[in-house]
């Protein structure tokens, strides 16, 4: 069984599990590497672990310090972030689809 057999089956757990275990990872790889592939999803294993990582200890970071309240009030905040981000999103492709429209009314007739 290759590397990426052994992700694929979660012989082994990937990096966006807690259960993920480093040496395990690279032991896994280094028994069962059988082709670029397989380096290929080892090597994207490492750099999701180490941006992970990072987010995870800075989101710890800020939640130590916050109450309930206050850790609900960031989880809020942040949903109102992405929700007025993919309004805008909607709305420029919209602007864009009725010139596009425009354009090919000017064109047909």
């Amino acid at each position: 069984m290759s590397f990426l057999e052994h992700v694929r089956s979660q012989n082994v757990s990937s990096p966006v599990h807690r259960s993920f275990d480093l040496n395990k990872w690279k032991n896994a790889y280094k028994d069962n590497r059988q082709n670029s592939d397989c380096d290929n999803i080892y090597l994207s294993g490492l750099i999701f672990d180490n941006i992970l990582t990072s987010l995870r200890s800075k989101y710890e970071e800020c939640i130590r310090w916050s109450d309930r309240s206050t850790h609900i009030r960031y989880l809020i905040g942040i949903a109102n972030r992405d929700d007025l981000i993919i309004k805008k999103e909607l709305e420029n492709n919209k602007e864009s689809i009725k010139i596009q429209e425009k354009e090919k009314k000017t064109i047909l007739y």
